[in-house]
């Protein structure tokens, strides 16, 4: 259930006040895991997530919603990549006046199409708020919007992305081996990068909540780099070799080509079970 893997990342995002105008919003950003392509999300009752605007003006001021690619106003996220079709991230109300020094309130929607190629991506969106003063001069936030599709070990189609991955997120009891199928969707030969995440400050971002960082005692053995010819793929395997599971754990491979970044999940769990 997408309930169960939500998570939050607090924190408002400011505005500078341009000609006594005040303006912010929270949350700054928040991850959507394990969406299914073909399902409708109201994320307020799904996961309790609204937009809340905030006018600390004198004056009341109308907002516009948005959602936006990335690239339009700011860097991606890496390993993400940007959601392909704005519109699917939807709004209950694409403008909205607030009163001075009060709150409002803007109920986001999601849906993904039902197709094959959307299971195991990683997307980003922003969604922008925009005030527009009688002057003309606009302000904006924009906030940001993490979404990760269902993991899929077959798709009966070419998955979605330049640089693609099936499946997301792999798991283990245990040691063992699994195969990784890597795509190459773009138009020329890729020789593409495999590494662990390493750096601490950075992972802590990626983390599913309920996870910890990979302990040294947990070994991952990777190819190191792979080369997959133009619009074509190749599998590889990944192997855990551990002592013992205290507590779950999870771990970001990065897939690093010249025209795309793509990741999976590793996931060490302490549940007895099969690979």
């Amino acid at each position: 259930m997408l309930k169960k893997v939500l998570i939050l990342i607090g924190g408002i995002v400011f505005a500078l006040k341009i000609q006594c105008m005040g303006l912010k919003a929270s949350p700054a950003e928040f991850v959507l895991h394990d969406v299914v392509p073909g399902k409708f999300y109201n994320l307020y009752k799904e996961v309790n997530i609204r937009i809340k605007i905030y006018n600390e003006d004198d004056i009341s001021h109308k907002y516009f919603i948005r959602t936006y690619k990335p690239k339009k106003v700011t860097k991606l996220m890496k390993g993400y990549d940007e959601i392909s079709v704005e519109g699917w991230l939807k709004f209950d109300k694409y403008e909205i006046e607030i009163p001075p020094h009060r709150v409002g309130y803007v109920y986001p929607f999601l849906y993904i199409p039902e197709d094959e190629k959307y299971f195991n991506q990683h997307w980003c969106a922003m969604i922008g708020i925009i005030a527009r003063p009688s002057s003309g001069v606009s302000l904006g936030v924009y906030l940001r919007v993490r979404i990760e599709t269902q993991s899929k070990k077959r798709v009966k189609e070419k998955p979605d992305g330049m640089l693609a991955v099936v499946t997301s997120v792999i798991k283990f009891y245990g040691n063992g081996k699994k195969d990784i199928t890597i795509y190459n969707n773009s138009p020329e030969k890729e020789e593409v990068k495999i590494y662990l995440l390493k750096d601490k400050k950075q992972i802590k971002r990626y983390l599913k909540h309920g996870f910890a960082p990979l302990d040294k005692n947990v070994k991952i053995k990777l190819p190191g780099k792979i080369v997959i010819e133009k619009n074509g793929r190749e599998k590889f395997p990944i192997s855990v070799n551990l002592k013992e599971v205290k507590r779950n754990q999870e771990g970001i491979i990065f897939f690093e080509g010249k025209n795309s970044i793509n990741f999976l999940r590793v996931e060490i769990l302490k549940k007895n079970g099969k690979n």
